[in-house]
C-alpha cells in the first residue's frame, strides 16, 4: 500500500497530538496563573485608603478590584483563594491561608506582649523600649510573599519553585524622604501614646478604645479630603462610638486612676492614628510625586527606629538602673523572658508589615475589617485569660462584653459598607463590555 506524500506528516501530527493533549491542562493552568500574577503585579503598591484604614486599589482595570470584593460574592475571589489541584480540583491556597494566619497571630499578639513586658517590669513609658522592635520590624516590608511558587525559570528552561519571599523594589528619593519625615513624626507620637495607654489601662480596654481610630479617620478625611460617606457607614461609626461609650460609662475618671489616664491617652493615640491614615493617603495618591505604601512604611521604620535609638542613648541608658533594673527586680521579672518578649514584638512587627499589603491586595479591604474585628474580640478574651489575676481592668464584665460586641459589629459593618459604597463607582468607571 503506497502512502501519500502528506500521509507521514498527518500520522506524525496524530501521534504528537496525544502528548500535546496530556500537557494541555498543565499549560492552561500555568497560563492562567501567570495572567493572574501579572494582574496583581500591575496593582502592586496600592495607595492608602483613609476610609477603610488599609491600602486601596488603583484605578479600575480589566481585573476586579480587590478592595471592592465581598467575601463569597465573587467567582474571581474564589479563584484567587483557591489553587488548581490534580484533576482540575480546587483546593485552598496554603500560602494565602498561611499569610492570613500569620498576620492575624501577629495582629493579636502585639498588645498582649506589651502587657507581658509590663508585668515583667520592663515597660517604663518614658523608656519606650517596646517601640524599638516595632519600628525595626517595619523595615521587613522590603520582603514580600511571592505571588506564585512555580513561575521561576531554571537555566534549562524548566519551571522551578520560587523562594517564599522576594525583595521588593523600593523607589526612594529626597522628596519621598521629606514626606516620610512628616508622617513619621505623627506616627511616632501615635505609637508612643498608644503603647503608653496600653501599659496604663491594659490590653482589654485598650483594644476597645483603639477601635475609635476608624471614627477619627472618617471625620478627619471628611474635613481634609472632602470625603463623603453613606448613611450605612455613619451608622456603623455611631455603633462604634456607642460601644466605647458603654465602657466609658463604667469608669471613674480620676487623675490618679491608671485605667482612666490610659483611656484618655489611648483615645489621643486613636486621633493621631486617624491623622496618620489621612496624611498617608494624601501623600500616596498625590498627583505630584506619589509615594508607594511599602516605600513609605520602610522610610518611616528607618526614621522612627533611628530617633528611638538616639532617645535610648540620651535618656534610657543613663537612667537604666531606675527605669528598668529596679522595676524588674521589684516585679520579679526575668531577663530571659524580657528578651523573648522583645524578640516576639520584632517578629510580630515584621510579619505584620510584610503580609499586610499581600493580604489586602488578594482579599480586599473587607477582609482587613474582619481581621480587625477578630483582633478586638481575641485580645479582649485573651487579656482576661492571661492577665485578669494581675490587673483588674483586664477581667471580663457584662458591660465590657457588651461593649466589645458592639465595637466588633461596628468595625465589620463599616468595612462592609465601605466596600459596597465603592462598587457602584467602580462599575461606572469600568468600560462596558460592548466597547
Amino acid at each position: 500500500m503506497r502512502s501519500t506524500p502528506g500521509g507521514g506528516r498527518a500520522l506524525r501530527d496524530a501521534e504528537g497530538g496525544g502528548a500535546e493533549n496530556r500537557y494541555a491542562g498543565r499549560r492552561l493552568g500555568d497560563d492562567r496563573l501567570r495572567r493572574k500574577s501579572n494582574a496583581w503585579d500591575r496593582m502592586s503598591d496600592p495607595p492608602f485608603d483613609a476610609e477603610s484604614g488599609a491600602p486601596a486599589a488603583l484605578a479600575p482595570t480589566d481585573e476586579p478590584e480587590p478592595a471592592t470584593m465581598l467575601l463569597g460574592e465573587s467567582q474571581e475571589f474564589l479563584d484567587m483563594l483557591h489553587s488548581e489541584g490534580g484533576g482540575n480540583r480546587k483546593c485552598v491556597d496554603p500560602k494565602l491561608v498561611g499569610c492570613v494566619g500569620l498576620f492575624l497571630l501577629a495582629y493579636c499578639v502585639q498588645p498582649l506582649l506589651v502587657d507581658a513586658l509590663k508585668f515583667e517590669g520592663a515597660a517604663a513609658t518614658s523608656a519606650c523600649l517596646y517601640l524599638i522592635p516595632h519600628f525595626l520590624g517595619m523595615l521587613c516590608v522590603v520582603f514580600s510573599p511571592n505571588e506564585s511558587r512555580r513561575l521561576a525559570t531554571t537555566p534549562r528552561g524548566l519551571q522551578g519553585r520560587k523562594w517564599p519571599l522576594h525583595v521588593r523594589e523600593l523607589h526612594l528619593n529626597r522628596r519621598a524622604w521629606k514626606k516620610a519625615f512628616f508622617v513619621a513624626g505623627i506616627d511616632l507620637l501615635h505609637q508612643a501614646a498608644e503603647k503608653a495607654g496600653l501599659v496604663l489601662c491594659g490590653s482589654g480596654v485598650y483594644v476597645l478604645i483603639s477601635s475609635s481610630s476608624i471614627v477619627w479617620t472618617a471625620l478627619i478625611s471628611a474635613c481634609i479630603l472632602r470625603r463623603r460617606f453613606s448613611p450605612f457607614q455613619w451608622f456603623s461609626l455611631l455603633l462604634i462610638c456607642g460601644g466605647i461609650s458603654m465602657k466609658a460609662s463604667d469608669l471613674t475618671f480620676e487623675m490618679h486612676n491608671e485605667e482612666s489616664v490610659g483611656v484618655v491617652v489611648t483615645l489621643l493615640s486613636a486621633i493621631l492614628q486617624g491623622l496618620t491614615f489621612v496624611v498617608n493617603e494624601k501623600f500616596m495618591t498625590s498627583s505630584n510625586n506619589p509615594v508607594s505604601g511599602p516605600s513609605l512604611v520602610f522610610m518611616m521604620g528607618v526614621i522612627c527606629s533611628s530617633l528611638l535609638m538616639a532617645w535610648t542613648c540620651l535618656w534610657t541608658l543613663p537612667n537604666f538602673q531606675v527605669l528598668i533594673v529596679d522595676r524588674v527586680r521589684e516585679r520579679g521579672g526575668s531577663p530571659v523572658r524580657i528578651a523573648a518578649i522583645m524578640f516576639g514584638l520584632f517578629c510580630s512587627g515584621a510579619v505584620h508589615s510584610s503580609t499586610l499589603w499581600y493580604i489586602v491586595k488578594r482579599l480586599g479591604a473587607v477582609t482587613s475589617g474582619v481581621l480587625k474585628g477578630v483582633k478586638t474580640a481575641s485580645v479582649f478574651l485573651l487579656g482576661h485569660v492571661f492577665f485578669c489575676h494581675l490587673q483588674a481592668s483586664q477581667c471580663l464584665t457584662p458591660v465590657k462584653t457588651a461593649s466589645a460586641a458592639v465595637c466588633v459589629g461596628g468595625v465589620i459593618l463599616y468595612y462592609v459598607a465601605a466596600s459596597r459604597a465603592q462598587q457602584p463607582a467602580t462599575k461606572r468607571a469600568s468600560p462596558s463590555s460592548g466597547n
